[in-house]
């Protein structure tokens, strides 16, 4: 079975695509998803923690996507509220997988906790008397088997090398350790493009790294629970960050009036990190790192504000 693992993916993603193109073919969206994305998660389970395909899964949970938003189109077909729990049940998988994808050495203990995060979803995606119309059904329990079958693969991965609590805790003060480290190598790169102009500064490091601290920080906040709502700001404040250094890399801010919108930019980003201050009371290192992270960023925006 391990050997038929990338051209089930493969197809999976291929029919998805074709299918998309005559955007009328209700049944074959259905299978895409049922057939196509259930199989794909099954699939996964047929090799090893370590070494299964997470990028080509990814890829297939994208085209998943886009077959959802298009039979989601019309909100008199599927209610909002039905659109949500789809949206978010796909979103959830991905996330599992970026995270198991990008953290290397600690996938036993993801694993063990997205079980958890996973079967949290599965009622809202059961149907039941209610569910009456055939596109939100056939659409709920298409993502309701999906969901299930990733979480028998990370059952499958969890049993053939079990995860002990110690282990558990272990692994989420090693990550705590990375995304600090990774952090203090940010505020010091922040520090270093003060003695460069704004045209000049090289920006493009930072913002790898700032995606490296994101992905450590995802691993880490599936050990302690911070995972979904709770993380909500921390994510708002690092998109804002890593927005604010694209803007300058990409040299649209010179466009027009430069000092201006470097300005607002810089507000935008003071104003962000803010959000963050009240809540640094609580034992959250993660949100800390990115605050300060912040506080620097906001204090090279201003050096350079004055530049111009």
């Amino acid at each position: 079975m391990k050997y038929f693992l990338l051209p089930v993916i493969f197809v999976a993603s291929f029919c998805v695509s074709v299918s998309l193109e005559g955007e009328s073919d209700y049944e074959r969206n259905i299978n895409i998803l049922q057939i196509g994305l259930v199989n794909t998660m099954r699939a996964l389970g047929e090799t090893t923690i370590d070494q299964a395909p997470y990028q080509s899964a990814i890829n297939v949970l994208e085209d998943a996507q886009r077959v959802v938003s298009f039979e989601t189109q019309n909100p008199t077909i599927v209610a909002k509220n039905i659109k949500v729990k789809l949206d978010g049940a796909i979103t959830k998988m991905r996330r599992v997988l970026e995270i198991l994808r990008d953290s290397e050495g600690l996938r036993r203990q993801i694993a063990a906790q997205s079980v958890k995060d996973l079967k949290a979803i599965l009622p809202g995606l059961k149907t039941g008397f209610t569910d009456i119309f055939k596109t939100p059904t056939d659409l709920k329990n298409a993502l309701y088997e999906a969901v299930k079958a990733l979480i028998a693969t990370l059952e499958k991965f969890i049993a053939a090398d079990p995860v002990t609590p110690a282990e558990e805790e272990d692994a989420a003060k090693k990550e705590e350790k990375r995304f600090r480290v990774i952090g203090k190598d940010i505020i010091e790169m922040l520090k270093a493009l003060q003695s460069s102009s704004m045209k000049d500064a090289k920006v493009k490091p930072v913002m790898d790294k700032l995606m490296e601290l994101k992905n450590s920080i995802k691993a880490w906040a599936v050990y302690n629970k911070f995972y979904g709502v709770s993380l909500e700001p921390l994510s708002k404040t690092m998109a804002m960050v890593y927005t604010a250094l694209e803007l300058v890399g990409g040299r649209d801010i010179y466009t027009a009036d430069p000092k201006s919108r470097l300005k607002s930019l810089t507000e935008a980003v003071h104003e962000q990190q803010n959000s963050l201050f009240g809540r640094l009371v609580s034992i959250n290192p993660a949100e800390a790192t990115v605050f300060d992270i912040t506080d620097q960023l906001t204090k090279l925006l201003w050096v350079w504000s004055k530049g111009l």
